[in-house]
């Protein structure tokens, strides 16, 4: 069992007790299940995608709501959209820029503007 696996949380709270929880798992591989074309094209393994998906839609609270609004793979590959709040997102040693403008976009979304 892999519980010591970093991971980062982002949680924004809202005035009137409402909050919404962004998760965001580095994912380092490359010779993955496949998703798109054979797997050997540095595609997202679908194993690491479904795991997302759980994560997304079916943790929710006692009240029935979603606990993780927005569920994100960080991995050496493309941008990879699958549906709102679930992405591949491209985190490549020394090339930080596409993950910075992403993870901006993500947040720009989540935080209030004042």
């Amino acid at each position: 069992m892999d519980l010591l696996k970093p991971f980062l949380l982002c949680c924004v709270n809202y005035k009137y007790g409402h909050s919404e929880r962004y998760r965001f798992d580095p994912k380092y591989k490359l010779d993955g299940d496949p998703i798109h074309g054979d797997g050997s094209d540095g595609k997202p393994r679908k194993g690491d995608i479904d795991k997302m998906h759980t994560y997304r839609d079916a943790i929710r609270n006692p009240s029935g709501d979603r606990v993780i609004h927005s569920a994100a793979i960080l991995y050496p590959g493309p941008l990879v959209h699958y549906t709102p709040g679930l992405a591949a997102l491209p985190a490549t040693p020394g090339n930080d820029t596409a993950l910075q403008d992403e993870l901006r976009q993500i947040l720009r979304t989540a935080l209030p503007a004042n």
